[in-house]
């Protein structure tokens, strides 16, 4: 549909031997452009009898469709915005999913341009697990705000709560967004608090400018995994997240309306029951990634490095705190302080296992 018109006219006179003018060519690729987004505009008129469906067959879920009233007794209401959470996805993610949702937007496709926002879990076998999706006209904060409220609705977050840690890659509007819904959870966007600060000093002693931006303009809890909160167990970053899921849906991304949600719907459902049925035939209570996780750390405690424990505070190379540190640059400290470590993930490092 977007092939210029001087390309059409050359496949044309390949794969046809039919030689076109570049005129005819545009008034054909006009045809069909027009044809195309008239048959694309139907499929909103089916919207509600799909929702209908979905809800019958997806006990609990839910569903939010706005549109602008018609402006006359001759138009019809105007498609603006589609929200679906499903009912066994909601249930997945409250009853085995770590506190952290990561959240993001992308582009549709197609005839009709818009955003596709959504939100992502993780699940205990450190996979990602889809909470929620929506199709809205553009990335703002209005539309944010609107995604979170059903979103927080739906995992029956408190607006007081702490609970929960969300990452994203500062889209527009969704920061105030997020700050006004939910002012208490984190937001986050080096691996230590130690190696954090070093790196802070290395960053003042090459450019004070730089070194100030840093500390004024970004501080650390909204991008630093080192100042997660202990309970949400993971240092897993957005992109590993929803980009993942981005690019398993791309084919779906420039269908038509119900095209691209139902596809959306089927290849999700799939997966978690293969997921599923994959998960049945591995034993043990630990999940396979974490097992190999595990496991591969248990084999290179062979690799000859040596570990110095230290009971309490040190001080070394501009370190000090109670955290651990973990193979910074030629040194491999631990440092263990009332049984808590610097990393935050709830699966043993090298120098924890035995």
């Amino acid at each position: 549909m977007d092939m210029p018109a001087k390309q059409i006219g050359q496949a044309m006179d390949e794969q046809y031997k039919c030689e076109i003018s570049r005129n005819m060519a545009y008034k054909a690729r006009s045809k069909a452009r027009k044809n195309i987004k008239e048959s694309v505009a139907e499929q909103y008129a089916f919207v509600w009898e799909y929702v209908a469906e979905l809800q019958r067959t997806h006990p609990n879920t839910t569903i939010d469709i706005q549109y602008n009233p018609r402006s006359g007794p001759d138009e019809r209401p105007t498609f603006t915005r589609f929200y679906c959470c499903l009912g066994p996805l909601k249930k997945g993610f409250n009853d085995g999913c770590r506190p952290i949702i990561a959240i993001d937007g992308c582009h549709t496709k197609g005839a009709y341009l818009g955003q596709l926002l959504t939100a992502i879990g993780i699940e205990p076998n450190n996979g990602w697990w889809p909470i929620a999706w929506a199709v809205v006209e553009k990335e703002a904060r209005e539309q944010w705000h609107w995604f979170l409220s059903l979103l927080i609705e739906d995992l029956q977050i408190a607006t007081a709560s702490s609970h929960y840690t969300f990452i994203s890659d500062q889209q527009k509007g969704l920061d105030s967004a997020l700050l006004e819904l939910l002012p208490y959870c984190e937001h986050r966007f080096s691996t230590t608090v130690e190696l954090y600060e070093v790196e802070l000093e290395d960053l003042k002693e090459y450019d004070q400018f730089a070194y100030a931006w840093v500390k004024r303009a970004a501080p650390p809890q909204h991008w630093c995994k080192a100042f997660f909160p202990h309970h949400v167990k993971s240092d897993m970053l957005v992109n590993n997240l929803c980009e993942t899921f981005n690019a398993k849906i791309l084919e779906y991304k420039d269908l038509p309306i119900i095209g691209m949600i139902e596809g959306i719907r089927e290849y999700l459902m799939g997966r978690i029951g293969d997921g599923a049925a994959w998960m049945k035939k591995c034993p043990g209570a630990v999940g396979p990634t974490i097992k190999e996780l595990i496991e591969k750390r248990q084999n290179s405690l062979g690799n000859g490095k040596l570990w110095q424990m230290v009971m309490g505070v040190i001080k070394s190379k501009g370190l000090e705190g109670n955290n651990m540190l973990c193979m910074y640059k030629k040194e491999h400290v631990l440092v263990i302080y009332d049984k808590l470590v610097g990393c935050h993930v709830a699966i043993p490092l090298q120098h924890f296992i035995e």
